[in-house]
């Protein structure tokens, strides 16, 4: 019996000990991740201040411990149907369009509000996880405005309206 008591003990002891190194290294783990990220952040920053286009406005928004960084971006553009689109994001919002049958066949408007999260990643190979949103989704072609819902690049929702009625 005092030697099952004993073993029990010694088992228990090196469960304990075994328990403690991971969650230190764990946590070591994590700190290393917020600290790449916190690296990567500070050198992002220079960039996305300068970053400018025509017809844009952003807004750069930094949480106190620096564990978020969200870019909104706001866009009222007009935009050609044989002219190719160079900014990132409108040419995902082109896309989003093209995908969905929904790209104008005429020269048309785009009001677009995205909002893009950066956030520290517990995958090793990355620095940061990515998620973005459109808060605001219309286009303008003629008389007729589109108002899109997209979740995760695939249109879940959509709303015409006449532009004249919305003006009065």
């Amino acid at each position: 019996m005092k030697s099952i008591l004993c073993f029990m003990l010694v088992w228990l002891m090196c469960m304990c000990s075994a328990c403690n190194s991971n969650s230190s290294k764990n946590i070591n783990q994590i700190i290393s991740f917020d600290k790449n990220f916190k690296y990567w952040l500070s050198d992002t920053l220079k960039l996305v201040r300068d970053y400018k286009v025509n017809g844009s406005e952003q807004k750069i928004y930094l949480s106190n411990d620096s564990s978020l960084l969200e870019i909104k971006k706001t866009y009222n553009v007009h935009l050609k149907i044989n002219k190719k689109v160079t900014d990132k994001s409108l040419s995902f919002a082109t896309e989003l369009l093209r995908l969905n049958k929904e790209l104008p066949s005429r020269n048309y408007g785009l009001q677009i509000v995205l909002v893009e999260s950066y956030t520290p990643s517990f995958v090793e190979q990355q620095q940061y996880s990515y998620d973005y949103k459109y808060k605001r989704f219309i286009v303008v072609e003629d008389k007729i405005e589109k108002e899109y819902t997209f979740l995760k690049g695939n249109m879940i929702s959509k709303r015409v309206y006449n532009r004249k009625s919305i003006k009065n």
